[in-house]
């Protein structure tokens, strides 16, 4: 027993060392995030499940970095905007905001209990009119602090 107690003593620590390393380096490299929310309406009307993506300005250090923050809106049509987790905002700089608006193609679930709904081709109920970013009629800067975008009217 004394012979395995040395090395299995050694190799638990090696694992604890190893563990604790890779989990406080979570943020590191990350940039620095704002919270950021606003609302979509369609026709006036506020609707869920559309998709917001702020398409950094190049050369922006999102730009560098790849980050694109996103929201998905609420029943209310309010979102808060994610960039490495979950409505934690996104970083400073220029943006050009693009809005998707997905939904099921019922042609594809309607009657066939074999597709999950979840699993159907996606249609963007917007055409695809507000998809790129180099059209987009709306452009945002996120400050410092809280921010607060004016509401995003799709008619």
């Amino acid at each position: 027993m004394s012979y395995f107690s040395p090395r299995l003593m050694t190799l638990s620590l090696l694992c604890l060392i190893a563990g604790a390393g890779c989990g406080g380096g979570a943020e590191e490299g990350r940039l620095p995030v704002h919270p950021v929310s606003g609302k979509v309406s369609v026709d006036g009307q506020s609707e869920s499940g559309v998709l917001v993506l702020l398409h950094p300005s190049e050369g922006s250090p999102a730009a560098k970095e790849g980050v694109t923050p996103s929201a998905t809106t609420g029943e209310d049509g309010t979102f808060q905007l994610s960039s490495y987790e979950q409505n934690d905002g996104a970083p400073l700089g220029g943006y050009s905001v693009t809005i998707q608006w997905y939904q099921p193609d019922a042609k594809l679930t309607k009657g066939k209990k074999a597709i999950p709904a979840g699993f159907a081709r996606p249609s963007d109920r917007l055409q695809g009119k507000y998809k790129d970013p180099k059209k987009s009629p709306w452009q945002v800067t996120i400050t410092e602090g809280t921010n607060v975008l004016k509401p995003i009217e799709i008619k």
